[in-house]
């Protein structure tokens, strides 16, 4: 088809106008490679997810040190407790395999809650969701730490403290495209 010179002017200067304004709409430093809108919004995300793996290592830290329960037990790095209830089960003691299994699916079943109640999660997007799910975090650590104090040496308050990492974990992992772990 042909067309007037006029006319491939006007429709090369209006394409031209659209691909510069879409590059100015673009995020710059470091914003782009975070996947947020601009920098403020990257340095929000740098800082919660500080925070977020402060408070997950803190967690840990207390459970491994003996301080809470009556056992050394992570509740956020998950490759410990597979090896270790690998080897109860290999020397055959159902107890500690039992107890470190419960474990694993607590972690997981705290993840699945935040997938749950995040279906249709969209990378890069703060979504009204995410403030009910780490609401439901919260109310796990309350219960850990409930437990932790009217029965010393019971194992709930480990259950709990995983539940809450898991899904803490599964917002995080969730929301950067796994760019960001906290536990």
């Amino acid at each position: 088809r042909f067309t007037m010179p006029s006319q491939q002017i006007r429709h090369s200067s209006f394409v031209k106008r659209v691909r510069e304004t879409a590059a100015a709409k673009q995020p710059k430093g470091i914003a782009s490679k975070v996947g947020a809108k601009n920098a403020r919004e990257a340095f929000f995300v740098l800082i919660l997810g500080l925070l977020l793996s402060l408070n997950s290592g803190y967690i840990n830290g207390l459970c491994l040190s003996g301080l809470v329960g009556p056992d050394r037990q992570a509740v956020s790095a998950f490759t410990g407790t597979y090896t270790k209830s690998g080897l109860a089960l290999a020397s055959g003691d159902p107890k500690l395999f039992g107890f470190e299994f419960t474990l694993i699916l607590s972690f997981i079943g705290g993840a699945l809650i935040s997938g749950a109640m995040n279906p249709q999660a969209i990378p890069h997007k703060l979504v009204p969701t995410y403030g009910p799910t780490f609401l439901i975090g919260s109310i796990f650590m309350i219960a850990s730490a409930i437990f932790g104090v009217t029965v010393p040496n019971g194992r709930a308050l480990y259950y709990f403290a995983a539940m809450a990492n898991g899904l803490q974990n599964g917002m995080t992992s969730t929301y950067s495209a796994n760019l960001i772990r906290t536990s």
